[in-house]
């Protein structure tokens, strides 16, 4: 069973609004839960951006988060701030809540055990091989070799140790993050026609994914953010599959192998 809560979301009528807040469903059964996340994902996209809605699921004594976007499902661990959300269908959220899913990664290989031969097996004698080239052309020979992977392996053994990888590492100063916020604050896109995507970040750290639609209204994904440095750059982290967002300079962000240019 999983202990569910739903924020901003009824599942009964299908809809989303800050009004609702967060209310405790209940325990739920595998099979509930998948019902209650496919109403989910259905809700109306203006009303998801208005909304923010999510659910959260105790399993296991530890909790999750749910969003939608997209008719997608975004699953994330909120104690695992650096890792992206993983889009899962709601069969998937439910095999990584209950373990199954975890079992299966780590299930060994089904392996055949080989069979015994009942054929005889012919014993011959082992019979020793007699080098083809005299006792000094083997000294050089040896010699030789010992040079080679002395001069192969240096290289390696010389080199400088690769340093870890750095980690992301929160503003500790308050102060510092807010008028980082400001200075960021805006929209960015890869471009201007359909199929575009863009980033807008606000000051009071929001952050909205949008894509232009060749009809309609450009499909949207709301989140929230936080400002941080990986070495000595500044990183945008959310709650988005894809990673941190890098901060360029000339008024560039980098995220999924794309450049957003900052609109004046």
């Amino acid at each position: 069973m999983f202990r569910t809560t739903v924020v901003n979301f009824d599942p009964n009528t299908a809809q989303a609004s800050p009004a609702f807040g967060a209310q405790e469903v209940g325990d739920l059964s595998g099979d509930e839960l998948r019902e209650l996340l496919e109403i989910f994902r259905g809700i109306d996209p203006i009303q998801n951006v208005e909304a923010d809605p999510e659910v959260h699921v105790e399993s296991r004594r530890s909790r999750y988060v749910i969003r939608t976007g997209q008719n997608r499902l975004l699953f994330s661990d909120p104690r695992k701030v650096l890792e992206p959300a993983l889009v899962l269908s709601p069969e998937a959220i439910v095999a990584e809540l209950d373990g199954s899913a975890a079992a299966a990664r780590t299930r060994a290989p089904f392996v055949i055990p080989p069979t015994a031969s009942t054929e005889p097996v012919l014993q011959t004698a082992a019979v020793p091989t007699v080098s083809a080239l005299r006792l000094p052309h083997r000294i050089a020979f040896a010699v030789a070799a010992v040079v080679l992977a002395g001069y192969i392996a240096y290289p390696t053994l010389s080199a400088e140790p690769v340093p870890p990888p750095p980690y992301f590492t929160p503003f500790a100063d308050a102060k510092q993050e807010d008028a980082q916020r400001e200075a960021l604050s805006g929209v960015y896109m890869t471009g201007a026609q359909a199929g575009q995507t863009g980033i807008a970040l606000t000051a009071d750290g929001s952050l909205r994914l949008f894509q232009i639609n060749t009809q309609g209204t450009p499909s949207l994904i709301q989140d929230t953010y936080r400002l941080g440095r990986i070495g000595n750059v500044v990183y945008i982290l959310s709650n988005q599959p894809g990673g941190p967002i890098r901060v360029n300079e000339g008024n560039t962000l980098s995220f999924c192998g794309e450049t957003y240019s900052r609109l004046p």
